[in-house]
């Protein structure tokens, strides 16, 4: 059964798959780190048992021994183990797709980087953990190193969930009223989102039209106007911008020489900017009154 979920590794269409060679040398790179880390892990464990009574502790490592204080073993034990839990994804994305020949050379440094990212997101986690449930007198013998060392792998599992929800949760924590902030700068880096609100005129006549008003908010020097006649395709208009509420879009000869609908759109660049809502203007011919023959 071929595996078609889109994920990493996946190969969209026209990309190129990675060639045997680099996924063979890439799947025994991730077979060494993996028995790496698990080495480092285990082999870390008298330090962390040491360090549970708050005590320096001893490890060897590829046989030179070191000895270590309390707080730097659980700052290794955060690191290596989250490791392993960002390694744990990384390898089954690696193994899901180079199975079913979708894996695309463009996600190379994404199992590349794939660990350094849930070790450093489980840091952070850590020390946030630390300051905000532990005092400042805290020792490490007051941790659970247990608890510790299950909260960063998953981090390192999860670490895209992970940074997802942190995100979420400080844009609502730390969301700044309309009006404040970079709102209430004049040099803000981020461009407004435009609104269109009306046209004038708010109807045209058919024949050669030279330009319209167009009335709303956003509007900047590099606000982009396109206008779409019935059955085409939006084309771009030369614009003059009169305030940030108000510019004149120049139209083509054949814009409203029939009657039908001009739909416009205003799209400002990033950071920030947007594009519009539509804007429905009617070329129709007036309506003759109605009165005594």
């Amino acid at each position: 059964m071929t595996d078609t979920h889109d994920g990493p590794g996946t190969r969209k269409a026209g990309e190129r798959e990675m060639g045997r060679g680099s996924q063979i040398a890439l799947g025994l790179m991730l077979l060494v780190l993996g028995v790496l880390l698990l080495y480092l892990t285990v082999t870390l464990w008298p330090a962390v048992d040491a360090a549970k009574s708050n005590k320096p502790g001893h490890v060897t490592w590829f046989w030179r021994s070191f000895t270590l204080v309390p707080d730097a073993t659980m700052m290794l034990l955060v690191v290596f183990v989250s490791a392993l839990g960002s390694y744990v994804h990384a390898t089954v994305s690696f193994s899901d797709f180079a199975g079913n020949r979708q894996l695309a050379s463009s996600w190379m440094w994404w199992y590349l980087l794939r660990v350094f990212v849930g070790s450093s997101l489980a840091v952070i986690f850590y020390f946030a953990i630390r300051g905000g449930f532990f005092s400042g007198a805290s020792t490490s013998a007051e941790v659970n190193v247990y608890g510790i060392a299950a909260l960063s792998g998953l981090v390192g599992l999860f670490s895209k969930q992970a940074t997802d929800k942190l995100r979420e949760i400080f844009d609502t924590a730390f969301k700044t009223g309309q009006g404040y902030g970079d709102d209430a700068r004049g040099d803000s880096i981020a461009n407004p989102e435009p609104l269109l609100v009306s046209s004038e005129p708010p109807t045209l006549k058919p024949g050669h039209v030279e330009a319209v008003t167009l009335v709303g908010t956003g509007f900047i020097k590099d606000s982009l106007v396109t206008v779409r006649r019935p059955g085409g395709a939006p084309q771009p208009r030369k614009v003059e911008i009169r305030s940030p509420t108000k510019l004149v879009v120049t139209l083509d000869a054949g814009d409203a020489l029939q009657a039908g609908e001009l739909t416009f759109t205003i799209t400002n660049p990033q950071p920030g900017g947007g594009t519009s809502q539509p804007l429905t203007v009617e070329v129709a011919d007036p309506v003759p009154a109605i009165g005594p023959v």
